[in-house]
């Protein structure tokens, strides 16, 4: 009996043992409330419509997710699309994930084969078909697998929804380890001119870590390169970076691309929002032309979508003007999936980020051609970037001349190229097409191009219309003193009188002080009161005294008054500041050699001999 009881006991303990290593994490995708997108911070994804991810975390607990392909959320579950959809789990430390059981949504559920996968794309688990509505499925993960990153993936049909997932991981066991900080690569990725180069320089905040890094796009390791300073990279070139210390894991990889671009490639867009701007459809073929763009569907066309639409084994054909040299071709697909299948129908020399598909060309031809052997595509626009006929010389269109206004200001832009089409921008990315005059209200650097028909660019040309408040006298000596150097400036002049003008010295004065206008050449005789109107130029000092210098005078109305100076004494005139630039009077002075003034009380003060008196 006591060894009955013993034995029980022992295998008690046994399950005990094993249970103190396991552990459950449930994640409920119909709450809503506890997913957040990692991208922007905290936005919730508890919104009704559609979230399509590339990351997500449960903000509860931390872990972090991944989707792709065609999975994304919707009100209350995770919804699978197309062929290759999948959601990857999060990594536990110091611990593998042994069992995924998803729960299949009451709403909607149809014939789905999902495998379970490393993140090497091996297979944890064997494909199981997935078809049933509210139910649970679940994947035991295969011993050797059990350590790996894993993610469910789709391999065949599409939509089927799942509210939940329940995750079981066991102990690793051993020291978990920390991960180095990852390394800061600057610059971050851009482009530079063909022909110069790029200082790259990369650090962490890891101490005592050492950085390795690659320029040809493999994943660093302790074996590559090792950082001692900054290098410069001369042509396109990917950079890739690790921090690896001691005890630590190495740190994840840091990425910047640095991409090499001749000065002299131009830009061109086709647009398919547009329908009028299709050529021609038929049932075999659909024709597509913009700023000098011609793009082709061949092949089974059927009806036309809005973006466009080719279907699979067709070709698309995109063309410039006969001369002109295609470099690279960036297809704005309608969304990821389509990018994805373009990637795939394209293959060799074809980059997907998100909704763009990139084709680097060789620059010999205008024309390129590929065949969509993977899926359908919908296109939302196609930009090409090539170099111009050589000897083809477009003449660059003309911008109203640049000025400091207030209010607003129209733009007029002329065109100097006959029968080409002006483009312009006032953000230096967007371009619209110049079909007449145009208000702005805030500073603006507007630019423009002419494109003749075959699609030949001028070059660009650009002005800058700086906006400027209206100030008061003492608001504009006050800019000159915030600045401590010369600034422009725009005064109000209503309520402003002209005390002196003689030669280069205008001096007007408002209720509380005055100033010069130095050197305007202004023709307004003493007593001239403005009741509108305002003046454009730059506050600076002159000998400690204040003016404005270089001024223009603008939708002037005046009247006339008399001129009554404000009769002071010498000793008041110390408070510079109030006095600088007013007409005032003294009374009871001498004055000496026409370079001071004395009083009754010995109190002097200087003259500056520019006036006859």
């Amino acid at each position: 009996m006591k060894k009955f009881l013993l034995s029980i006991f022992l295998c008690l303990m046994a399950v005990v043992a094993v249970q103190a290593q396991t552990k459950t994490y449930t994640y409920d995708f119909s709450s809503n409330k506890n997913w957040v997108t990692t991208v922007g911070g905290s936005t919730n994804v508890a919104t009704g419509s559609s979230n399509k991810l590339n990351a997500f975390y449960y903000a509860e607990t931390g872990e972090a997710f991944n989707a792709g392909g065609s999975g994304y959320f919707n009100s209350g579950y995770f919804l699978w699309g197309k062929s290759g959809a999948y959601i990857e789990l999060p990594t536990f430390e110091g611990e593998c994930i042994t069992n995924v059981t998803a729960h299949s949504s009451s709403s909607h559920s149809t014939s789905v084969v999902v495998n379970v996968l490393t993140s090497e794309g091996k297979t944890a688990s064997t494909s199981i078909k997935w078809a049933t509505k509210n139910k649970d499925y679940s994947y035991d993960i295969a011993e050797e697998y059990q350590s790996s990153v894993l993610r469910l993936q789709v391999t065949s049909s599409h939509n089927s929804q799942i509210t939940s997932l329940t995750i079981t991981t066991k102990a690793t066991g051993g020291e978990v380890l920390p991960t180095a900080a990852t390394p800061t690569i600057t610059p971050e990725s851009c482009e530079f001119n063909e022909g110069e180069s790029v200082e790259v320089s990369i650090a962490t905040t890891e101490d005592g870590a050492t950085i390795y890094y690659t320029t040809d796009g493999s994943i660093p390791t302790a074996e590559s390169n090792k950082y001692t300073g900054a290098f410069e990279v001369t042509a396109t070139t990917t950079v890739k970076a690790i921090a690896v210390k001691e005890g630590c894991k190495d740190s994840k990889v840091a990425e910047a691309t640095y991409t090499a671009v001749d000065p002299n490639a131009l830009t061109a867009t086709i647009s398919f929002a547009d329908l009028a701007q299709r050529l021609s459809q038929t049932t075999t073929e659909q024709v597509w032309q913009q700023n000098g763009i011609t793009f082709t569907n061949t092949g089974s066309v059927g009806n036309y979508y809005k973006p466009v639409r080719c279907y699979k084994n067709s070709e698309i054909i995109v063309e410039i003007a006969e001369g002109c040299k295609i470099s690279k071709i960036e297809f704005a697909c309608n969304s990821a999936d389509y990018a994805t299948s373009l990637k795939a129908s394209i293959g060799s020399g074809a980059v997907a980020d998100g909704k763009i598909v990139t084709v680097t060309l060789d620059g010999k031809s205008n024309s390129y051609t590929a065949t969509l052997s993977d899926a359908q595509v919908r296109f939302d626009a196609i930009t090409v970037t090539y170099l111009q006929a050589e000897g083809v010389v477009v003449s660059k269109p003309t911008i109203t001349e640049s000025v400091e206004f207030i209010g607003s200001k129209t733009i007029e832009i002329t065109n100097n190229a006959e029968a080409a089409i002006l483009y312009y921008s006032t953000d230096g990315a967007s371009y619209s097409e110049y079909t007449g005059a145009f208000e702005i209200t805030e500073t603006t650097t507007v630019k423009a191009y002419a494109q003749d028909a075959q699609g030949n660019k001028s070059e660009e040309v650009e002005a800058t219309f700086t906006k400027v408040e209206l100030l008061s006298i003492a608001e504009a000596k006050a800019a000159h003193a915030t600045a401590g150097a010369a600034v422009s400036v725009a005064l109000d002049l209503a309520g402003c009188v002209v005390t002196v003008n003689h030669g280069q010295y205008l001096f007007i004065q408002d209720g509380s002080t005055g100033i010069n206008i130095y050197a305007s050449g202004a023709e307004y005789p003493v007593g001239t009161e403005f009741t509108a109107g305002y003046l454009i130029g730059t506050s600076t000092n002159y000998n400690k005294m204040n003016q404005i210098a270089s001024a223009k005078f603008y939708d002037v109305e005046t009247t006339t008054t008399t001129v009554e100076p404000l009769e002071v004494t010498i000793s008041d005139l110390a408070d510079y500041a109030v006095y600088e630039g007013r007409f005032v009077k003294l009374s009871n002075v001498d004055i000496t050699n026409k370079t001071g003034v004395t009083d009754d009380d010995g109190d002097t003060y200087a003259l500056y001999d520019r006036f006859e008196y």
